[in-house]
């Protein structure tokens, strides 16, 4: 292997299971892309989520700690640049380092150790601490509204994503046609599969509801 620095594209999707994926074994789900980039990159069979809440397993991902280590426990407590990880690594051997999407940091003025974002989410609205409840939890009655959202169609959040694959695309072809030898690290971060559950039209198209395997149900 040469000495030459290598780029390095990382995609993080939101709320999906390995399990879903083509390149996993998924005999059923069509993930033609994610597979491609699978057989050119690197796949991880043994990998998993330090933490099932969204903020704080994107702070474990941006470390490389886990919560109890960082203090990034919950929805409300963000990642604020005080611990560092990969992007500050990268960044201070020089190589350019920007994002493409979600990230859920504190907001855009801290020292995440990327050098650009572009169409960034950050924390929103304050955060929600109900997820690190254990015990006597409080009740969710608005968590009974995802069942009626799965539908056909489009969302904000479908349409962001969309923004966010077309925005890379149009940053790697500029990367590209500048000739631009220096190397960079690119985090393309989106929302789907995340609520609400609503998926495009030509998405479900794609499969026959008699070939989905259902799930058995707790007795």
């Amino acid at each position: 292997m040469s000495g030459k620095a290598q780029n390095l594209l990382i995609v993080m999707v939101d709320e999906m299971s390995a399990l879903a994926v083509g390149c996993y074994g998924n005999p059923i789900v069509k993930t033609p892309n994610i597979d491609r980039l699978a057989a050119w990159g690197v796949r991880f069979a043994d990998a998993y989520s330090t933490s099932p809440i969204c903020i704080p397993a994107r702070a474990a991902f941006a470390t490389g700690r886990y919560p109890h280590q960082t203090g990034y426990w919950d929805n409300v407590f963000a990642c604020d640049g005080q611990v560092k990880g990969w992007a500050h690594r990268l960044q201070a051997a020089e190589v350019h380092t920007l994002s493409i999407g979600k990230l859920h940091y504190v907001d855009g003025s801290i020292d995440s150790g990327l050098d650009e974002q572009i169409m960034a989410m950050h924390l929103f609205g304050g955060g929600d601490v109900y997820g690190l409840e254990r015990e006597d939890p409080p009740a969710r009655p608005q968590s009974a509204t995802l069942a009626a959202e799965v539908q056909a169609g489009d969302s904000g959040y479908t349409r962001y994503d969309k923004d966010i694959a077309a925005a890379t695309v149009d940053w790697l072809h500029a990367r590209a046609g500048a000739g631009d030898a220096a190397p960079f690290a690119l985090f393309a971060s989106f929302m789907a599969p995340h609520f609400p559950l609503t998926v495009p039209q030509d998405h479900v198209d794609l499969y026959d509801p008699a070939d989905i395997v259902l799930p058995d149900k707790p007795r």
